[in-house]
C-alpha cells in the first residue's frame, strides 16, 4: 500500500494496511514514522523521486513479508484496550501540568518558531483590539 502526504499526525490507513498484512510505503512526515516499526513500513521523503526509490525497495522486500505474521504483530501492537490505556496516561499527564499562559507555553519551542508564533499572536490581538473599539 502506498500513501503520500505532506502532513499527517497519525494515519489509520497505515494501521489498517499493516493489519491486512500489507507492507506500507508512506512519506516521512508528522507522526507517520512512529506509527509502525521500521520493518513494517518503508518511508520516503515527500518527493516523487524518493517515493519511486522506496517503492522499488518495498517491492524487493515483499517476498520476505508474511502477511499472517504481520497481522498477528499488529494485533499485539494496537488494541482498543491498549489505546484507551495510553490515552488515559496522556490525559493524566496533561492534568498534572501546571496551567500556563500562551507565552509561557510558546517558550518551550525553539526561538524561530516562537518569534513567528508570537508575531502572529500579536497581530491577531491587534486585530481584535481594533474590532472591539
Amino acid at each position: 500500500m502506498g500513501l503520500s502526504s505532506l502532513t499527517k499526525a497519525f494515519c489509520i490507513a497505515i494501521l489498517e494496511a499493516a493489519s491486512c498484512g500489507l507492507l506500507t510505503v508512506s512519506t516521512r512526515v508528522g507522526g507517520v514514522p512512529e506509527v509502525l516499526p521500521d520493518d513494517m513500513i518503508v518511508l520516503a521523503e515527500p518527493d516523487p523521486s524518493d517515493m519511486e526509490r522506496v517503492i522499488t525497495k518495498a517491492i524487493s522486500i515483499l517476498p520476505k513479508i508474511d502477511p499472517q505474521v504481520m497481522h498477528l504483530r499488529m494485533k499485539k501492537l494496537y488494541s482498543w484496550h491498549d489505546v484507551a490505556k495510553r490515552t488515559e496516561i496522556v490525559y493524566d499527564g496533561a492534568l498534572g501540568c501546571p496551567n500556563q499562559n500562551l507565552i509561557d507555553r510558546l517558550s518551550r519551542h525553539d526561538t524561530a518558531k516562537q518569534n513567528v508564533t508570537i508575531d502572529l499572536w500579536l497581530q491577531c490581538r491587534n486585530i481584535f483590539d481594533v474590532l472591539s473599539v
